[in-house]
């Protein structure tokens, strides 16, 4: 299913199908952690799949912020790309979901 919202103020945790597949591009100045946090908040609530991709396109300025919030095994790293002032990852949840 695909839905267009803003996740943050309606998180999408009540999902019939759970999603394979998150595009992410908050404004700059959100915090990683917050995207974080409703990431693990969608997977607790089973409306991620194991094995999910996110992309997640945010300042190139907040690479190691970014880096660090994602540094928990149930997100792997899959690829990093930069466009000037953007940096965009990629990364799969893995089998164990978020507590």
């Amino acid at each position: 299913s695909l839905r267009n919202a803003d996740i943050l103020k309606h998180p999408p945790c009540d999902q019939r199908k759970p999603f394979d597949l998150v595009f992410l591009d908050p404004p700059y100045a959100y915090a990683p952690t917050r995207m974080l946090a409703l990431l693990n908040a969608m997977a607790g609530a089973g409306s991620l799949l194991p094995g999910a991709f996110v992309c997640y396109e945010y300042a190139r300025s907040a690479d190691r912020a970014v880096q660090e919030a994602f540094e928990p095994l149930q997100w792997e790293p899959v690829s990093n790309k930069g466009y000037g002032d953007t940096s965009v990852r990629l990364f799969r949840l893995g089998n164990e979901m978020p507590a």
